[in-house]
Parts: structure tokens; sequence; C-alpha cells
């Protein structure tokens, strides 16, 4: 069988194709996983390709259909030669299954043998006609190449034989590999005589017919026959019933189909009817061939059951089989359903019979071992955790356990203890003894300066004030203090009284502070307080000494409490004074309580003595010094704005102030400046300064090209063309110098004129040299003219003489003059021409 897809089929198609199953002859497999590109072969043990699945066991090999030849009308030899022509007529009805591709056949025999196949339509009927001769033998042979013949799994297909119109074989198309029919063609043809049935077939009228599905026949039957019950025949033509599988019954006669048992049964072979699935077994799916044992940790309680139950948490089966589930024993669990075995409980823990999980030890009690159906009580003296349930442990020292099956161990109360472990009750603190903490293990005695007089205490009593315990572990009343002494709370020793207080009797709780304005003295008995004297004081209670009176205060009365004030207007300038004293002119004080006069600050005054006001202040314009009892006025040059001036201002740079009014500082207007500060009046700018604006502490030197010629100025003048300046701050304008030019306006230098030209003082532009004159250096004042015998070719340069032949008689030509007729020049330079001789 197949392990994945079904018993005893493969894959077939190969890679690409759409899969379809197939079943494998007996003795075949295919090994491997993946798809078997074609059908096994018969004399190897794998398939080619890729495979997916193991063909395992044969079943019985069914007995091949037997090889049909049809009742001879007559006994007859063959003929050994082969006819001219064939006039007999041989059919093959084929009705294809789904893959008409795999089927071939073939007729054979001496003379002219035929074929046919593959085909292509799927699931027709086809017939196939041959033309045979008469007096041979013939083999017909069919072939499926897939090996499972055309029925059954993989379409309906069947075929019979023909010959002269008379049916000689009949087949369901289950013939595996292949199969072949032989038959003799008689010499004639005799349509009188009907040939006796095949196997499968019985006689008709004229012809032998195929037995039909649920009926069956051996060769040469009149009549088909019935399957019995517990068999059937699923094709027409069968020469046998099949038993109904293991699964499967046939209840019938003359079926043609075995029918699935339901689930919840199964039958054995040919059975006639299914059984239930007996206690413990089940069968899922319907055609079960037997019924599967109920798994471990399932069971089945009922017969003819479909499937397995799971054991319920709680219970399990260890078994297969099994029609009921165990309980789990105490002790023990079964904690999920479906479970096969039990788990032991662990220590701390116990369940009963049939439980799920197990439950932790009550409070108080314990498990020690593992599978403990119940747990023990703590016993007395002993407690459980609950953190660890698994042993009881002894109560520690200063706890106790009264009764069995404690889960915590009560600490001994307050005043009590215990001593050794496992206590069932705790001791009392004897007397002068105190236990002050719950689960203690020991008692304390009582220290100095507390006792008890009882047992059972959980603290001490502290001695009262004016008492005292000299002694640890006391147990009486404590002893009082002697008059002159107190004590604190809990003391074990008397203490003379603090500084500024008294005590009058013995047993005091505790010292009289001295009320404010008396003390009490450190070398006296402390008895009785004393009163301040005159010019001192005590501000509150238990003073041991009087305070003399801090400077700007003052007692005129013995037994004060507190120190007067100086008043407004008064002071009082040292410490332990009985009286205050007036401030002087020029001084004040505004509160009371001072220990000075304040002087009139810079700019204020007071006029008069005991003044007990604010100081008053100077007016705009003048000022005062420290103590003033006056103002005066801001010297000259100097002002002040606001009253009550601390001092004058002086004018700043380019301010004055003005000896009418001393109250603030004046700008300087345009033109004017002050340099430094203090100034009563402003100064006009010099020649060659000027200031354009306001405010000025200096005067703006005119810039190269500019001058100023007025003093007071506000604004520089621009040189004219033919003037200038080089240096800032003139007062007046240059004239160019002869030679020399300004073309501009505001020019702060001169140029020269070129060569061939010349300019008088103050040009503004040069003057081309005249006709016959020359400058043949830049920055000519004045043009030179040729002179006689000479002549200016170039205006730039220098004079050159007269050629020969020519002649300049006087200055200042530009050419010479050419020797008239009669006349010469022997030389250049000539001034005249000579005659000729």
């Amino acid at each position: 069988p197949f392990e994945s897809y079904g018993d005893n089929y493969y894959y077939y198609g190969g890679y690409g194709s759409v899969p379809h199953c197939r079943e494998v002859a007996c003795g075949h497999y295919c090994e491997g996983d993946g798809f078997c590109p074609g059908p096994p072969s018969l004399d190897s043990n794998t398939c080619d390709g890729a495979y997916e699945m193991y063909y395992k066991d044969c079943p019985p090999e069914p007995t091949p259909a037997p090889t049909a030849t049809p009742a001879p009308t007559a006994t007859r030899a063959p003929t050994t030669t082969c006819r001219a022509s064939c006039d007999q007529t041989f059919k093959l009805i084929l009705k294809t299954d789904n893959y008409p591709s795999e089927t071939t056949w073939s007729v054979t025999s001496p003379c002219y043998p035929n074929s046919g196949g593959p085909y292509s339509q799927r699931d027709t009927e086809l017939i196939e006609e041959v033309q045979i001769c008469g007096g041979q033998n013939y083999t017909f042979e069919i072939r499926d190449s897939a090996s499972d013949g055309i029925c059954c799994g993989f379409g309906d297909g069947s075929y019979y034989l023909e010959l002269n119109g008379n049916v000689i074989y009949s087949s369901d198309g289950d013939f595996g590999l292949g199969e072949t029919v032989e038959f003799f063609a008689p010499e004639t043809v005799d349509n009188t005589t009907t040939p006796s049935p095949t196997v499968g077939a019985y006689s008709g009228a004229d012809k032998q017919l195929p037995c039909p599905a649920g009926t069956f026949s051996g060769a040469g039957h009149f009549k088909c026959t019935d399957c019995s019950k517990g068999k059937y025949a699923e094709f027409a033509s069968s020469s046998s019933c099949r038993d109904a599988a293991p699964g499967q019954y046939v209840s019938t006669t003359g079926a043609s189909e075995a029918l699935e048992c339901p689930p919840g049964k199964t039958s054995g072979t040919a059975a006639v009817e299914c059984r239930n699935c007996s206690l413990g077994t089940y069968a899922e799916q319907p055609g079960s061939p037997s019924c599967k044992l109920a798994d471990k940790g399932y069971f089945v309680d009922n017969e003819g059951a479909s499937n397995q139950t799971k054991c319920k948490a709680g219970t399990y089966t260890n078994a297969e089989g099994r029609s009921t589930c165990f309980p789990a024993t105490p002790g023990s669990i079964v904690p999920f359903d479906g479970a096969s075995t039990q788990d032991p409980c662990d220590v701390g823990t116990y369940s009963g019979s049939g439980e799920s999980a197990c439950t932790p030890c009550a409070n108080g009690t314990y498990a020690s071992k593992p599978r403990s159906a119940s747990c023990k009580l703590a016993d007395a003296g002993s407690y459980v955790s609950d953190d660890n349930r698994t042993k009881q442990i002894q109560c520690a020292n200063g706890t106790y356990s009264p009764g069995p099956g404690a889960s915590e161990c009560i600490a001994c109360s307050l005043g009590t203890f215990a001593a050794d472990k496992g206590a069932t009750k705790c001791e009392d603190a004897a007397a002068g003894s105190y236990v002050d903490a719950a689960g203690s293990s020991t008692q304390t005695k009582c220290k100095k300066g507390f006792y008890t007089k009882t047992t059972g205490q959980s603290a001490c009593l502290p001695a009262t004030p004016g008492f005292k315990v000299p002694n640890e572990g006391w147990s009486s009343d404590p002893e009082a203090c002697k008059a002159g002494e107190t004590s604190d709370p809990a003391a074990d020793a008397c203490r003379t009284c603090p500084d500024g207080s008294f005590a009058s009797t013995a047993g005091s709780s505790s010292c009289t502070l001295a009320d404010p304005g008396y003390y009490v003295s450190d070398d006296g008995d402390r008895t009785e307080p004393i009163p301040c004297e005159k010019g001192s004081y005590s501000p509150g209670s238990g003073a041991d000494t009087c305070v003399k009176c801090s400077p700007g205060t003052y007692t005129d009365a013995k037994a004060q409490s507190v120190c007067k004030k100086a008043l407004p207007g008064e002071y009082v300038g040292r410490e332990g004074l009985t009286a205050p004293t007036q401030c002087d002119s020029g001084k004040y004080t505004k509160t009371e309580g001072q220990s000075t006069c304040l002087p009139a600050e810079p700019g204020e005054y007071v006029p008069t003595p005991g003044w007990l006001k604010e100081p008053k202040k100077c007016m705009p314009g003048e000022t005062s010094g420290s103590e003033a009892t006056s103002c005066a006025p801001c010297q000259s040059g100097s002002y002040a704005k606001d009253s009550g001036s601390p001092s004058c201002k002086l004018a700043s740079e380019g301010h004055y102030v003005s000896d009418n009014d001393r109250t603030e500082e004046i700008p300087c207007d345009e033109g004017y400046y002050s340099p430094g500060s203090g100034a009563r009046e402003c100064a006009k700018c010099p020649l060659g300064t000027y200031a354009k604006s306001k405010k000025a502490a200096r005067c703006e030197p005119a810039r190269p090209g500019w001058y100023v010629d007025e003093e007071g100025a506000s604004e520089p003048k621009e040189c004219e063309r033919g003037t200038y300046t080089s240096d800032e701050g003139q007062s007046s304008c240059l004239p160019a110098t002869p030679g020399s030019f300004v073309p501009s306006d505001g020019a702060s230098k001169q140029e020269e004129c070129a060569r061939g030209e010349f300019s008088g003082s103050g040009e503004s532009k040069c003057e081309t040299c005249l006709s016959g004159s020359y400058a043949d250096k830049p920055g000519a004042a004045s043009c030179e003219f040729a002179q006689a015998g000479s002549y200016v070719a170039d205006r730039t340069k220098k004079p050159l003489p007269c050629p020969i032949g020519t002649h300049a008689p006087g200055p200042g030509l530009d050419e010479c003059i050419d020797c008239s007729l009669g006349s010469f020049a022997a030389k250049t330079g000539a001034k005249e021409c000579e005659l000729a001789a």
C-alpha cells in the first residue's frame, strides 16, 4: 500500500502535468518522494525519476481471464495458404476509460496482421472493423500501458469481440497490463449456426449476450446466475463474483456492488452484515476493515462507537483498548485531559481520589513526603510556614505555640518572654525588670532613673521631676531631691537649679525662672530674684544677670524688663544711660531709638536743633555739604538741575552755564564750541574751522579744497577753479602757480601744464604755445620764440636750424624761407641769404 495517497496507487503524469493516481500492478513498486513519471517496469525494482510511494504487499494473484475460444461450428484444420481476398468481418466494440491514450490492440495471423490505438476519446464507445480470411487461427491482444486495464478506478471501460456478427468474447476491462483471445475463422460463414456463449455471456435468440452486473456465468451457459449474499459482480460479463472486502458487506443476492460499513462497525471477508465495534474499540471511517483500539489516555464505553473519548482531567488509562478511565489514586493527580499516566503530588501538597490538581496543605499542616493523601497538624510549640508546608518547625526563642495546627508562632507580648525554643507559653518579667518588645527571649533590668514595682511590665516608670533612682533594677519608690535642687524626668541624680532660676522647697518638680526685670545671681542661694538697677533691664524670664540698655535706649527706674527708646530728634549715645540727648543743628533723627544723630546729606540742610523729620532740600541751582544748616549757589560754570542736588555739575563739552541761571547747561550754537567742562560761555570757531551743529566740543578744520575765511562759521566754502588748498584748516585758497592749473572747484592740488602749453597765475586751464614758439618741458609759465636762423616745427621741442638754402631773418618763425633767385645759403641756420657773386 502507499504511505499517504491511498492503497495500491501511485502518481502518474510526471512533473508539470496534472497528477492522477494509477493502480500499481502486483509485484511492482515505486520508491522515493514526488511523482512517478510513468508506470513501473516489470523487470526493475524502481521507477525512473522521482517517486513518492511504496507498493509493499501483493494481494493473492488473481486468476487471469481464460483465453476464450468460441465454440467451433466445425472442426477444421486451418488453411495454410493466404487467400487473395478476405470476406469475413471481425469487430472490436471498445468503450474507453479516462485514459484512452494508454490502450492499444492487435489482431495477428499468418496473413494480414492489423492493429489500433492509442485513442484520444475518453469514455466513448468505439467500433473497429477488420476484414479477415476464413480458415485461419487468429490472436487478439489488448494492452494498457499503465498496467491497470480500462475499468475500475479510472473510468468504466470494457470491450467485446464479434466475428461475422456473433459475440465471441466480452471483458469488463479488468485485465491489468493486457490479455489475449485466440479464435478461429471458419472457411465459410453459416449464419444459421450460433456459436456457444463464452465465459461471462449467455445465449440470446441470435447471439450471445454479456451477463449483467450482479450476475456471472461460466463457458457455454445459457443463463446468468445471481451473486450470492456477501458477494457481488461490479461489471457486466463477469465470470465470477467477488467477495465483499473487510469493512464491506452485501446483504442481498444479485448485488453489483459492496456497501461500506458505517462508522462504528466493521466486517470480515464476504460479510452479509456489519458488526458493532466492541467496548474499548471504535471505527471512525465508513468501510473500516477493523476496529481500532482506544489509545492510551482515551476510552470507548459503548459498542458501535465511531470515535474515542479523552479521559477527563483526574482520570487516565495506561493501556490501549480501555472502556473506562481509572481515577487518580490518593496522593497522585492527572492534570489534563487525555492522560496516560498520573503524576505524584509534591511534598507540601496532597490529593484525594480522582483529582486533577494537588491541594496545598492547609495553614498549620504539612506533608513531608510526596504522594501524600493528607497533611499532618503541627505539634504544640511548633508551626508550619506558609512558604514551606513540607515540615514543621520549632517556635523560635521569644515565640510560642499553645496548641497543634499553628501556621505561625505567636510573639510573646510586651512584658513577657520565652527563653527557650519550642515554648508553649511565655513568662512575666520580674519586678525591677521589663520586656519592651514583642517576641523577646530575655527580660531587661530597669536602668538608673527608672523603676517597676510589679511583674509583667513592658516598660520601666521614669522617676518624676524632683525625684531620682540612683541604681538599676529599682523596685521601690524614687528618692526626693532636697530644697534648692530639682531633677529631670528619669533622673538618677538631682541637680542645682540652672542659672536664672530658683527652688524654694524639697522635691520641687522644677526650678522657677526669675521674672522679667529680675535676676538670680550665680553666687547666691538661688531662692529669691533681685530687681535690675536703673540703666539696665532683664528682657525675659530666667536671667542670671541684668543687661545694660544699649545705645539709643535707656531706663529711668528699677526692675524694668525693657528699655525706653530715644524719641525722634533725640539720641542715646552709649549703653547704660538713664536719659536721652537732643540733636544739634545740621543733624536729625526721624525715628526713635537712635544712638547717634544723622548728618544732613549734601544737597540738604537742618536749620534748627532737635530736628525730628526729614532735612530740607536745597533749591535748583543750589547745593550744600554734609551737616549743612543752609544752602549755597552753584559756582560759575556749574549747575544743579534738581532740588536736593548733592553737588553742582560742571557744564559738559559743547555746553555752558549762564551766570544768570545755574539750574541747567545750554548747548553751544552752530559756529561756536566749548572744548572742556565748566564753561561760562561758548567761543567762536577760529578762521579755517567751523561747527556745523550745536553742542560742539571742538571745531572741524576745513578739508583740502575748502576754506573758512571768517570766525564763528557753521559751514566751509569750496575753492573756485584756478585755486586750491592742499592742507586742511585754511582760511583762503591758493592761486594756481604759473605753469600749473586747477580745472575744477574744491580742488586739493594743482596740475602741471603739458609740454607745448603754458599758464599764468590762478588759471583753470593751460594755453597752447603760439606759432613759432615752444615749451619743451612741462610746467612752463611761458613759451620761447625761435631765434633768427631757426624755426619751430614741434611746439613741444626746441627749434631746429634752417636747412641749407633757407634762412630765418627774425625770431618766431614756424618754418624757414627759401633763398630767392640770385641768393643762397651755403650753411644751416642762416639768418640771411648771400647774393650770388
